[in-house]
């Protein structure tokens, strides 16, 4: 899967940026290019140009937008990815996951709807990338309109009581529609 190579620090053409041990626990965005490892906790957003890896141990509760991602831990959020999406069997995917490319392998986990990017929507995704990190406009892209800037995460401190919950329908990617009284 993506060209597996650990010698010297990479995996496939991404080189090592960091690693998250279990005991690391992270409250906020998350944003990086290169190659991350998580093995710990991560609460919000994370946005990424190249590859995230999380391990057995890791558990990340956010929207994850990323080229590439390889999940062996529990994800609590909706995932965009422009290339490859690879859940093992340990992964468990509570959320939608819109992506170019995906392979499960038995035993992997995922509640949500799955929805395969169109050239257009992948586009979208990569200059919204490029624009959150700062980075030059990707010269495969075709400039076609000032992409928005990505959510930030929806923080909920208590809920007392659920009035109302409304699934998405087959085929859509909206998540789920929830009122909540305080």
């Amino acid at each position: 899967m993506f060209g597996k190579n650990s010698k010297n620090g990479k995996l496939g053409k991404h080189v090592w940026n960091a690693f998250f041990a279990s005991s690391v626990e992270i409250e906020g965005s998350l944003r990086f290019s290169g190659l991350l490892n998580i093995d710990g906790n991560l609460t919000g957003a994370i946005v990424a140009k190249g590859m995230l890896v999380t391990g057995t141990n890791a558990t990340v509760t956010g929207d994850i937008f990323v080229e590439n991602l390889i999940i062996s831990g529990t994800v609590k959020g909706n995932i965009y990815a422009t290339g490859e999406v690879h859940l093992n069997n340990t992964a468990k995917v509570i959320g939608n996951i819109n992506y170019n490319s995906l392979s499960i392998i038995p035993g992997a986990h995922h509640e949500g709807n799955s929805h395969f990017f169109t050239e257009e929507e992948r586009e979208e995704l990569t200059a919204r990338i490029h624009e959150e990190l700062h980075l030059p406009p990707d010269p495969k892209v075709k400039d076609k309109k000032k992409p928005e800037s990505l959510p930030e995460p929806i923080k909920v401190e208590k809920v007392e009581k659920v009035e109302k919950v409304e699934k998405a329908q087959p085929g859509e990617t909206e998540p789920l529609s929830v009122a909540l009284k305080p």
